[in-house]
């Protein structure tokens, strides 16, 4: 996956070029860049090629609204039609943007191994830690379906990784199954189910506690990031409340006054639309998080967690 292997600021530079944001002194250093460096052009390649061209019926604009799509389209030697190279450079900024907004800031795996570093969330979880906790129909008019899938695919990612960190192998083996079906929810993305399906395979064959197998859903969790931009923020907010969940559950404070985790609230908090219920919910754990470390109510906390699992 291309994206995986350009720094964040490359992708947000493309995005930038592609809506005319650079300034020229920085336009012209890119343009060298873009005549010398085949890997930014490899991310913008396989997005088109992954996408048919119907999905450009309807589309409106022309060649000239991205110029740099235009550039890019002939240094990639493609022969773009007009209606095409305009929906093209629209695929290309909702992912790069996207998968910038999951970069900075976001909630980072190396926090999940925090979770399980010193052993006591999983003397905590119990059996039952994966009954869903949500209602089947959550979110009121909030969420789009696409975004209440993605909340619950986020919370679902943290879990995987979970369990595959402690070893739970019947846990990990029922979270991908999990995934695989909410993700037929999600448009596009057949790619990312059989890869889940494929990981399950190798779970059942090696158990769970195998190295490699960490590194495999964190390389499905990147294509899934790169390539389903419907994720998006009810996505992170997933992937964060479950984190911050965990980590009271745990009695993690180490995750919780991260400043990483801490910076993924803000930009949460700073996202317009969420319903009133859960800004309200973010809002009560943003004062929690104020707190000093040692006066931190991590029963508060969990419950705090457990209700935008529920409203989200």
């Amino acid at each position: 996956m291309t994206t995986s292997g350009l720094p964040p600021k490359d992708l947000e530079t493309i995005a930038a070029f592609i809506d005319q944001r650079l300034p020229p002194e920085e336009r012209a250093e890119f343009l060298e860049r873009l005549d010398r460096e085949e890997d930014l052009y490899e991310v913008f390649v396989e997005i088109v090629r992954f996408r048919d061209e119907e999905m450009a019926e309807g589309i409106e604009g022309s060649p000239e609204d991205g110029d740099g799509a235009e550039i890019i389209a002939h240094r990639a030697g493609r022969n773009w039609s007009r209606w095409t190279l305009p929906a093209a450079a629209m695929l290309f900024v909702a992912v790069a943007v996207g998968w910038i907004s999951w970069s900075i800031g976001g909630t980072e795996p190396a926090q999940v191994e925090k979770l399980v570093a010193d052993g006591r969330l999983d003397a905590r979880l119990g059996d039952g830690w994966l009954t869903p906790v949500w209602s089947e129909v959550r979110g009121g008019s909030r969420l789009s379906s696409d975004a209440d899938t993605a909340f619950r695919i986020g919370v679902r990612d943290v879990d995987l990784q979970v369990a595959l960190l402690l070893g739970r192998e019947d846990d990990a083996v029922g979270l991908t199954h999990e995934l695989e079906r909410l993700l037929a929810g999600i448009e596009f993305s057949e790619l990312v189910q059989k890869e889940y399906a494929a990981l399950r395979g190798s779970i059942e064959t090696r158990g769970a506690t195998s190295p490699e197998l960490i590194d495999q859903a964190a390389a499905i969790r990147e294509v899934g990031q790169a390539y389903l931009p419907q994720l998006g923020e009810a996505y992170e907010l997933g992937r964060w409340t479950e984190t911050g969940r965990l980590a009271a559950k745990g009695s993690n404070v180490e995750v919780l006054t991260s400043s990483d985790f801490r910076k993924t609230l803000v930009g949460l908090r700073a996202s317009a639309g969420w319903e009133h219920e859960v800004e309200a919910k973010l809002t009560e754990l943003s004062r929690h998080l104020a707190n000093l470390p040692d006066e931190l109510d991590l029963d508060a906390l969990e419950s705090a967690f457990d209700s935008i699992l529920v409203t989200g």
